[in-house]
């Protein structure tokens, strides 16, 4: 997945194969082209997971390494999920099913949240949930460079 500045408005796209898959704007991660609502909420849940797994992960080593306030950082201890939330909506074009993904404060920065949008985008490659996108179709881009 590339990560494209948008020059149109503040924030980036995320684009694989030429086709954009959602954007970063400010302390969210929009992911869109599901054809339902349980699409997108499916989609939105295995990236919250992934997310929220992959930063305990991040904190369990940071501590095996000496960081002894990895372990007692508030937005983990008393926010649900790391403060990570997601919601699903329906946007243009009709019937077009999107979820965004909010990020605590502390991962507003451009650079953290970029590398929250690639995590969550392996996440739903790896379970095979970009293959009901719209973008996709029945031209599979990752089914063509898997049987090459």
């Amino acid at each position: 997945m590339r990560i494209v500045r948008d020059w149109n408005t503040p924030g980036f796209r995320l684009v694989e194969h030429g086709r954009d898959v959602g954007f970063i704007r400010g302390d969210t991660i929009t992911f869109h082209g599901f054809s339902s609502a349980d699409e997108a909420a499916l989609a939105g849940s295995l990236a919250q997971h992934t997310l929220t797994r992959r930063d305990a992960d991040s904190r369990t080593a940071r501590a095996a390494e000496g960081d002894d306030q990895a372990l007692h950082e508030d937005r983990h201890d008393l926010v649900p999920d790391g403060g990570i939330t997601v919601s699903t909506r329906l946007e243009e074009p009709p019937d077009d099913w999107a979820f965004d993904v909010s990020l605590p404060h502390v991962d507003q920065l451009g650079v953290l949240a970029m590398a929250r949008a690639r995590v969550a985008w392996a996440a739903l490659r790896g379970s095979g949930v970009t293959r009901r996108m719209r973008q996709f179709g029945s031209d599979d881009p990752f089914e063509a460079r898997r049987s090459s």
